[in-house]
């Protein structure tokens, strides 16, 4: 019983419409023909765009692209380029958009003005803005990058004089080991035991450099064995450094634009201008039939 006075209302609306529905429709037709006529006189604005190549270390960005948006859509930062381009605020943060490219490795900037020069001059002041905020994060990075790899470098020199001390260190004590082993064979059947303390002699100096050696061995292997490691990690970072390091920079220069376009989505005032028409027919449909009624009463 609840719902008969809703179909009745319904019944109702739909029959008053279809009695005036040849006044719907001229007035549905005339709000969205004249919405979308609208759409195509509004002024028209021009675009210019720019590519820049992001600062990137060892394949990590000085700077996210996220974090890049954020700060260029926090108040202080739009009021700052608002002053420098002498426009309100909110015009500016319609006038321009920064778009990621290839993973976050480029960044595309979109300038719109009214004339081709407003939409250069949004897009280089942009342009300007990132790049000099890239490059002040890029070169302390790059710097302890550099430093990272010269320490290795002086460490691999380092490695390297030792290897060649070490190296030496063993023949002088293979040329003594020799020595002393010739001194022993020398003296293996001397009587006197003046002789007898000089073979001992020589046989305790023959241990101990044989302990030397064989220490002095040891230490070579190790420097031998942390050597290739340490110009492995070198090459890396050479290599990370030329193929995996970009300073920040102009990828793509923008142009001055030739063409305008229309700065709103069709598609979208197309839905917007239809939904307003069929409203305003059934407006329209619904205070005629009440005119009318009030006349015939």
């Amino acid at each position: 019983m609840q719902s008969e006075p809703q179909e009745i209302n319904i019944a109702f609306i739909i029959s008053v419409i279809l009695a005036k529905k040849r006044e719907a429709i001229l007035i549905f037709g005339i709000v969205f023909f004249m919405g979308i006529a609208l759409t195509f006189i509004l002024p028209r604005k021009y675009q210019a765009i720019e590519i820049l190549r992001l600062g990137m270390v060892n394949k990590e960005q000085v700077e996210t692209i996220d974090a890049l948006k954020m700060l260029f859509q926090s108040e202080a930062k739009l009021n700052e380029i608002a002053d420098e381009l002498g426009l309100p605020p909110p015009d500016v943060e319609k006038n321009f958009s920064i778009e990621s490219r290839d993973k976050g490795r480029f960044v595309l900037i979109r300038g719109q003005g009214k004339s081709p020069e407003e939409a250069m001059k949004i897009t280089k002041l942009i342009s300007r803005e990132i790049l000099s905020r890239e490059e002040r994060l890029y070169l302390p990075v790059q710097e302890k990058f550099e430093a990272e790899i010269i320490a290795l470098e002086k460490e691999k020199e380092s490695i390297g004089q030792r290897i060649d001390h070490q190296e030496k260190t063993i023949n002088d004590l293979e040329a003594d080991i020799a020595f002393y082993q010739k001194e022993v064979a020398k003296r293996v059947d001397a009587q006197s035991e003046d002789q007898g303390r000089i073979v001992s002699t020589y046989i305790k100096l023959l241990s101990e450099t044989k302990k030397a050696r064989d220490e002095a061995v040891n230490e070579l292997m190790v420097f031998q064995k942390d050597l290739p490691f340490l110009e492995s990690e070198i090459l890396e970072k050479n290599s990370a450094r030329s193929y995996l390091s970009n300073p920040p920079g102009v990828e793509m220069q923008a142009f001055m634009p030739k063409k305008s376009f229309i700065p709103v989505n069709i598609v979208q005032n197309m839905i917007y201008f239809a939904i307003l028409g069929i409203f305003l027919a059934v407006i329209w449909v619904f205070i005629r039939t009440f005119h009318i009624k009030q006349q015939a009463a």
